[in-house]
């Protein structure tokens, strides 16, 4: 689907006083017209990511120019990675699949989080308190000794090992890159968080186009939906008569 620059910037509006976790869903909400808010946000993490990046790569092509700090001595590192390297495995939404922990005596039924779940979870006080939400909310069945237990008395070891294999069913664990610093050779795993990342582009994008708007209704006397409903080319050359 062709994303246009009014629907990027309608969409940019709507989302800048939002929660992060409802931005994500007014973003995803452009390219997905056919789907409501709520089907949107029952969309497991992984696959939400996943659409977003397909999003990401439609409106600004596979390159991600990234910058880390580095956790050993500080320098800051410039890279960039190509999306089809994130790219989920298959788009299957593992919030609608069911998945089994096993450990010891004990056995676990679970699904994949989901938008509601991960609002409800930033609530929480403290990323341990978050994290048992996520898990509480998301188990199905929970046994020991084949006698059926409450989620809320999981110990913290198996709300680790949950949250651990929630993120391997949902497919996530390609989100994290491996780096290396030129500086002190220290190297440590990165997990790129495809929402806050593309939502930054979003806001940058949205900004210089509004800028472009300014700039051309002032020279010109254009009205706003004519100049994003020009080409990025025209709107570049407008831009550069209007400079000269």
């Amino acid at each position: 689907m062709f994303i246009s620059a009014l629907q990027l910037i309608d969409a940019w509006e709507k989302a800048i006083g939002e929660h992060p976790v409802d931005r994500a869903l007014t973003l995803l909400a452009v390219v997905h017209p056919q789907m409501s808010r709520e089907e949107l946000a029952l969309l497991s993490i992984g696959e939400r990511d996943a659409r977003l990046l397909a999003m990401r790569e439609r409106l600004l092509g596979p390159a991600l120019r990234c910058i880390a700090q580095c956790p050993g001595c500080s320098a800051q590192l410039e890279f960039s990675i190509d999306t089809r390297d994130l790219r989920m495995q298959a788009h299957t939404n593992a919030a609608e699949l069911s998945f089994e922990l096993s450990e010891a005596d004990i056995q676990m039924r679970f699904r994949c989080p989901n938008s509601n779940d991960l609002a409800a979870a930033t609530k929480s006080n403290g990323i341990a308190n978050a994290r048992r939400v996520l898990a509480e909310r998301c188990v199905l069945e929970f046994y020991r000794s084949n006698l059926s237990i409450s989620p809320a008395e999981m110990s913290e070891l198996l709300v680790e090992q949950l949250a651990d294999a929630m993120v391997a069913a949902d497919g996530r664990s390609d989100n994290v890159v491996d780096l290396s610093c030129d500086a002190c050779s220290h190297r440590w795993p990165l997990v790129i968080d495809i929402a806050s990342f593309f939502w930054q582009e979003v806001n940058r994008l949205a900004k210089r186009l509004l800028q472009q708007v300014h700039t051309l209704a002032w020279a010109y006397g254009w009205r706003e939906e004519d100049i994003l409903a020009m080409s990025n080319t025209r709107r570049e050359f407008y831009l550069e008569m209007a400079g000269s």
